[in-house]
């Protein structure tokens, strides 16, 4: 599992946008900043999660720390994939291939980065 959480993480940071993301991004970082309140229905633990990163987080700008824990939540997303069709299936490789499917396929990828 933490082979999973490291390598999917290393690629997704590898590719991750360094600045502004297009689509709702922009908003979600803004309201991330500014403590607010985004259209609905508000991501919550995001904002929360996200206004966390950008005040403790050391360096980088405020985009490069919202989209790293985008990074880090997708890999954590891929590790309970894995470790899901682990116990349904009782087969390691079966978990790894799925976590390895859904987590670099295009559309989790291009929400994860």
């Amino acid at each position: 599992a933490i082979m999973i959480y490291l390598s999917s993480v290393g690629i997704y940071i590898y590719t991750m946008y360094p600045g502004l993301p297009g689509g709702d991004s922009g908003e979600l970082i803004t309201v991330a900043k500014e403590f607010g309140v985004g259209h609905p229905p508000g991501y919550p633990t995001f904002t929360i999660l996200a206004a966390l990163m950008i005040n403790l987080f050391p360096f980088g700008t405020t985009a490069w720390k919202t989209n790293l824990l985008s990074t880090l939540i997708a890999g954590f997303a891929n590790v309970v994939m894995y470790l899901n069709v682990k116990r349904f299936t009782g087969s390691d490789g079966v978990g790894v291939l799925t976590a390895g499917w859904g987590g670099f396929s295009r559309l989790f990828w291009v929400w994860g980065i």
